[in-house]
């Protein structure tokens, strides 16, 4: 994907840094409403360098979420009046320092960042399309008129996230952490893409988790601290008949046409409870999609049938809502038990790891391809 270079005639005529929407005369909503209410744009309240977001008529205080939930007066941290931090701290070096800028505290264990900036690194992490503005909550993208157009046409693609992107760590952290073969080995990753969906098949997720929501009211319960719809991201190993993602293969991000490729038509389609069973012959809790919080146990589904060095793995977004854990088998499971959204397959009894089985397709998007060393 790229960008024409703006020139001084289409640029946004109130903010002058972004092109203009098509043929509008500003670059997206908050700048023609900016441009509507006043001259002079007031900045957020909080991080004084954004403007304040307009909705309709009404000016908030802040110019986003984030800048509002960080105001709130149980937060610490004070107000900055400096423009949003770089990334990457250019004098942090390999001697363990927090690469978060202006941070000097020390670091262990191959971290990038300290505990206390940890958080904020992913909130000001950049948009993964045009790197130049900060992405919204949620989502890897700014949410500009510019990237939603270039995703909608593209989609559904892979787009590689950069290894100092805060979204990178994340990833890397959740595969690392929950390895547990090997006898303390994990794996090298070597590269992260985000997987970007068709927007009908992101809706349809979005109505399964709201209704799930709805009945369930997880993220509600102040005590169960738990996310809209019991969300979580879990691991899936798949058959791979091609190079994708493989560094230094021709292939690149580019999509294979084998008919057998599940790899690539899960990313291209998501899942297919049609398929169920083709790779692995069976199914402990029967007729559903597995994934699992074990990331070395989802390797070990992995089918390469083309000759590399590197596994490729997808980390995915699942609504478990309510769970049933059971730790037997029960293959003819065709759907979750009454009052429950899905099953959780408990380590014990015949299992040695988790399971996290859902039985519609519309529980579960896949999110992240994590591309690594073979073992």
């Amino acid at each position: 994907m790229s960008f024409a270079m703006a020139t001084a005639t289409n640029l946004c005529e109130q903010c002058h840094l972004k092109p203009k929407f098509q043929n509008y005369r500003y670059c997206g909503r908050t700048c023609g409403q900016l441009a509507t209410h006043q001259t002079t744009p007031e900045k957020c309240d909080f991080c004084h360098t954004r403007p304040k977001r307009w909705e309709g008529t009404r000016r908030h205080d802040y110019c986003s979420k984030t800048c509002a939930d960080k105001a709130r007066p149980q937060q610490s941290a004070p107000p900055s009046t400096n423009a949003r931090p770089p990334l990457a701290n250019k004098n942090a070096s390999a001697s363990g320092v927090c690469e978060y800028s202006g941070c000097s505290s020390i670091v262990t264990g191959g971290a990038r960042y300290c505990t206390q900036h940890y958080q904020q690194a992913l909130q000001d992490a950049p948009c993964l399309l045009c790197r130049a503005v900060p992405k919204m909550p949620k989502s890897a993208f700014c949410g500009s008129p510019q990237c939603e157009q270039a995703i909608s046409k593209s989609a559904p693609c892979i787009i590689e996230v950069p290894s100092n992107h805060p979204s990178f760590l994340s990833v890397e952290k959740q595969f690392q952490t929950s390895w547990r073969h090997g006898g303390g080995y994990c794996p090298r990753v070597r590269k992260i893409f985000k997987i970007v969906l068709k927007s009908d098949s992101l809706r349809r997720y979005d109505a399964y988790k709201a209704d799930v929501e709805a009945r369930g009211k997880f993220s509600l319960d102040p005590q169960r601290k738990m996310t809209e719809g019991n969300e979580r991201r879990r691991w899936h190993g798949t058959r791979k008949d091609c190079h994708l993602g493989d560094p230094g293969h021709h292939q690149g991000p580019s999509f294979c046409a084998s008919p057998t490729c599940s790899l690539c038509k899960i990313i291209q389609d998501s899942f297919n409870l049609d398929q169920w069973g083709k790779n692995t012959g069976w199914g402990r809790f029967g007729k559903g999609i597995y994934t699992s919080a074990t990331s070395s146990k989802a390797n070990d589904y992995i089918k390469n049938h083309a000759a590399s060095d590197y596994n490729a793995i997808l980390l995915n977004n699942v609504v478990i809502g309510r769970g049933k854990k059971l730790t037997y088998d029960n293959t003819n499971l065709m759907a979750a038990p009454a009052t429950f959204d899905s099953v959780l397959g408990e380590k014990g009894g015949s299992l040695n790891h988790d399971e996290v089985v859902v039985y519609k397709g519309e529980a579960i998007r896949p999110s992240y391809l994590v591309v690594y060393d073979a073992v």
